[in-house]
């Protein structure tokens, strides 16, 4: 009897499974819409996409509106430094004719004091690199260590131009093979040289008790110290500085 009971129980709860199954409703699959789009609702696909692409569209416009402002903004920095490089006044003197005497008073000053520090440059292993000129000497760094090529140019620049030079204060900003973005100040960094094709930009810094010149490499400035190459990540970059209504700003809207 124990066997019988328990095999109808068994039974029982089968055929109960079977009938809720064979009664259940059958669901008909059904599109799924997204609620909305720019706060409208839709219920036909075709509306839906239609809005998306038309949302999508006015995004595209107002990037390429921003794109042409900053065309516009890069076009006339581009002119500005076009003008300075065929300016009778910027000058870069050869070694050999800073020996037949100059007015030192043009050359571009980085730093004062006992023995004044003024903007150099010398070539050496394929590029031209930014350095300090002090002392009848350019000393410029590479890979490491510190040299003193014989020949060299310093940079000298009439009142004109010398007004509208500036050092601007930077912390790492700069990385190597990029060229800066404009600062708010709507700065223009000035190129002093290159290496492996990308520009280089003088750089100062003050290291005890006197000021150092070098160059910006990977968002940091490289000078000499003891003859060795040393990286600090707090420096000023040689910039021209323009009047800022001059150029128009990007647009956000």
């Amino acid at each position: 009897m124990g066997v019988i009971w328990r095999f109808s129980l068994f039974f029982a709860l089968f055929l109960l499974s079977f009938v809720k199954l064979v009664a259940m409703p059958i669901i008909e699959p059904s599109i799924v819409m997204p609620s909305s789009v720019s706060g409208a609702s839709y219920s036909n696909p075709f509306d839906y996409d239609l809005a998306r692409m038309d949302d999508q569209l006015k995004q595209y416009k107002r990037q390429i509106k921003q794109i042409n402002t900053q065309i516009l903004a890069v076009e006339k920095l581009k002119k500005l430094l076009q003008r300075i490089q065929n300016s009778p006044d910027y000058t870069w003197l050869d070694s050999k004719m800073l020996k037949q005497g100059h007015d030192q008073d043009l050359y571009v000053v980085a730093g004062e004091g006992k023995d004044a520090i003024h903007i150099c440059r010398a070539s050496y292993r394929g590029g031209v690199h930014p350095g300090q000129y002090q002392n009848d000497h350019c000393t410029i760094t590479y890979h490491y260590k510190a040299y003193q090529p014989k020949q060299f140019e310093v940079l000298s620049v009439g009142k004109k131009t010398r007004a509208k030079l500036q050092w601007f204060d930077q912390r790492g900003f700069y990385r190597y093979g990029v060229l800066p973005r404009f600062s708010p100040q709507q700065t223009l960094f000035l190129p002093i040289g290159y290496e492996e094709g990308h520009s280089l930009y003088a750089c100062r810094l003050l290291y005890q008790t006197g000021v150092k010149l070098g160059k910006v490499v990977s968002g940091a400035c490289d000078i000499n110290i003891n003859g060795k190459e040393q990286r600090m990540s707090t420096y000023q970059v040689l910039g021209i500085k323009q009047d800022p209504e001059s150029i128009e700003k990007p647009s956000l809207d």
